[in-house]
């Protein structure tokens, strides 16, 4: 056959040709689409990447350096509270470069990711109004194909703030141990620090490389166990090891040993030619941990490595990473209280995006903890009498709970705004002494001391993230409520079912963080939140809210009396301050103090009306905290007498 007769319209050669043109075609078409559509794996890189000479050096984009620091720019996305310090001074430092470079293996400053906000289109459907009304005429408007008929119009994609502007570092030869709930930014950092997704704004560097502008040196150098398993079910165990250790540049000489090694550590080498996917779901997250670490990389990403692991697997997972962490830096998330306080060296805490907690595990104890947890055994029926007893030894025992024969407290050492340092300790000391010498006095047969454990903490900061949320809702709906009622022709007590479900949602997300004497508080709110939409009752309403109000903060009013004042200015006394300085006043309210900052000759200005001070968030405190509304107004009048030194008759004629 002649391929180059040229008296056919197409011969044969110029299909070869052609075929060759379109392979070399498609197969830059596909490489470039690759690097430049978004994908749920990696960076894609911008539409004219090939134009830039620095992604031909191996750099992907170049990368300006940080803006200097600015005054209390730590500060931001923080709420202000005491326990904040450490995290906003790590910040500080990082931002300041107030840190020794050759002792840090990984810088993070200003880490932002921010998903949705795109351009995208909506669809305008003024029928479905219609069609979600109840009266026929409205039924008549009501297109029957709704769902498909519309008219399209452009509109931006909500935005989410995954990761709100961190900054800290890690040290070298340290194992990081990042904690936080679901959704807390843990896994959206680790893929910002491996590359699978860009960061929105911030800086990332590891060993002094950064992870935007020289990401393929730093894969060189790293190894990632990700949250889910990414193996193949063909392979063999062995075989994947393989494959990591020559990705890794391991010798070939070097791979045998490599394989047994790696596999031992993880107790697979009894299955290391069995494939995969015939492995157990605890065997693939244990040949996962330790691909992370074959070919000794000089840091290692572990995403809650140890999901899904009985306990004798995870043990000895710990041990791996226990030994591995010499001479590499380690960076863990995990959902495991346990796990990081055995593993971790310094251990952060995310919550909503932003950071709550920076140190080691006794340290957040310290910092955090809600002091130490007292359980004290007795005979049965006498649990009454020794919680008394014990409450009148020292009144800030916080009662958790009571079983049979047994009663638990919780002793916080954080002394409150106003008090002397040290008051809460050294009551508790004199009250253990009295009770090492003489348990029969106070009825008790044994008691046990133990320490916050980690889990608590977590637990406290958790809630803290949510309490000011769950307390806008609760204000949200009792508005809603004391509207609709206001606005009912007979004044009658107004809930509707939208009511009902808020008040289950808000017991839903609240109650796994709460103790046993709060849930028995929640509890009660919602069965007499359930009584006043039946019986219409605002007694039961008002009972309800102030059981919540005992759970979360809620923004309202407080008011200073002319007696906090005086005492105030008297704590003041010797101290240089004018008119405009700003001073923090201590003010008794609802059974706790509150600091306020207020300037000075607000305070020294104060009349017999006193000041009302709006926009607070105040959450009432009862002890116990079970106690009802009618109780806790003496309560709280005894409370502020104990502030100002007065007996409590004095204090309700000051009212």
């Amino acid at each position: 056959m002649d391929v180059t007769n040229d008296k056919v319209n197409y011969p044969v050669i110029m299909c070869i040709n052609w075929i060759i043109y379109d392979t070399f075609i498609y197969i830059f078409v596909g490489w470039y689409l690759d690097k430049t559509l978004p994908s749920e794996y990696g960076s894609a890189e911008p539409l004219w990447f090939f134009l830039n000479p620095m992604w031909w050096l191996g750099k992907t984009s170049a990368e300006k350096e940080p803006a200097p620091y600015t005054l209390e720019e730590e500060k931001e996305n923080m709420d202000g509270k005491a326990e904040e310090k450490d995290v906003e001074d790590n910040c500080k430092s990082t931002l300041m470069n107030d840190y020794n470079k050759d002792d840090t293996f990984v810088e993070i400053k200003r880490l932002k990711k921010t998903f949705g906000g795109n351009m995208t289109f909506g669809c305008y459907q003024p029928q479905a109004s219609c069609c979600a009304a109840e009266d026929n005429a409205a039924l008549l408007c009501c297109c029957c194909c709704h769902g498909c008929c519309g008219i399209p119009f452009p509109t931006t994609a909500p935005k989410f703030h995954a990761v709100k502007g961190v900054s800290y570092t890690i040290p070298d030869d340290e194992l990081f141990c990042l904690l936080g709930p679901n959704g807390a930014g843990k896994t959206t950092t680790i893929n910002m620090m491996t590359g699978l997704h860009p960061q929105t704004s911030g800086q990332i560097k590891v060993d002094g490389l950064s992870v935007k502008s020289d990401m393929q040196k730093v894969r060189k150098i790293m190894g990632c166990c990700p949250q889910h398993d990414i193996l193949w079910s063909e392979l063999t165990a062995a075989e994947h090891v393989a494959l990591w250790a020559r990705l890794k540049g391991v010798a070939v000489a070097d791979i045998d040993e490599e394989v047994r090694s790696r596999l031992e550590a993880v107790d697979l080498a009894a299955v290391a030619d069995r494939p995969a996917g015939a492995f157990s779901g605890g065997m693939l997250r244990r040949l996962s941990v330790t691909l992370s670490l074959t070919g000794e990389p000089k840091i290692a990403y572990m995403d809650e490595p140890t999901t899904g692991m009985d306990p004798v697997s995870r043990r000895h997972v710990w041990d791996l990473i226990e030994q591995c962490k010499k001479g590499r830096t380690i960076l863990l998330t995990t959902h495991s209280m346990e796990e990081a306080d055995v593993l971790g060296n310094t251990i952060a805490i995310m919550g909503k995006g932003r950071l709550r907690a920076f140190g080691s595990s006794l340290h957040l104890k310290t910092i955090f903890g809600a002091g130490y947890q007292l359980t004290f055994t007795c005979d049965e029926g006498a649990e009454s009498e020794v919680r008394d007893l014990i409450k009148a030894a020292d009144p800030f025992m916080e009662l958790l709970d009571i079983k049979q024969r047994s009663i638990i407290f919780r002793h916080s050492l954080a002394d409150d705004e106003g008090e002397e340092a040290g008051t809460k300790l050294r009551l508790l000391c004199d009250f253990l002494e009295n009770l090492e010498k003489d348990k029969a006095a106070f009825k008790v047969n044994d008691f046990s001391i133990a320490m916050t454990t980690l889990e608590e903490v977590f637990l406290a900061l958790c809630k803290s993230d949510e309490e000011v949320e769950m307390g806008n809702r609760v204000e949200k709906l009792q508005a809603e409520i004391e509207s609709a009622t206001l606005n009912h022709k007979n004044g009658q007590l107004t809930m509707d079912g939208n009511n009902l479900y808020e008040i289950e949602s808000l017991a839903d997300a609240l109650g796994p963080l709460l103790t046993a004497q709060e849930a028995n508080v929640l509890v009660n709110a919602q069965s007499d939140f359930a009584q006043a939409a039946e019986t219409k009752t605002k007694s039961f309403l008002d009972a309800a809210f102030f059981g919540l109000r005992k759970l979360v903060p809620v923004t309202s009013n407080i008011f200073v009396s002319k007696a906090v004042c005086d005492k105030n200015m008297a704590d003041w006394a010797g101290q240089d301050l004018q008119p405009d300085s700003t001073v923090p006043l201590n003010v008794p309210h609802k059974g706790k103090v509150y600091q306020v900052n207020l300037a000075y000759q607000s305070v020294s200005s104060c009349t017999e009306t006193g000041i009302m001070i709006p926009g607070q968030l105040v959450q009432f405190k009862t002890d116990p905290i079970t106690m009802s509304e009618a109780d806790s107004v003496a309560y709280f009048a005894e409370h502020e007498a104990q502030f100002l030194g007065l007996a409590i008759e004095d204090v309700k004629q000051e009212k």
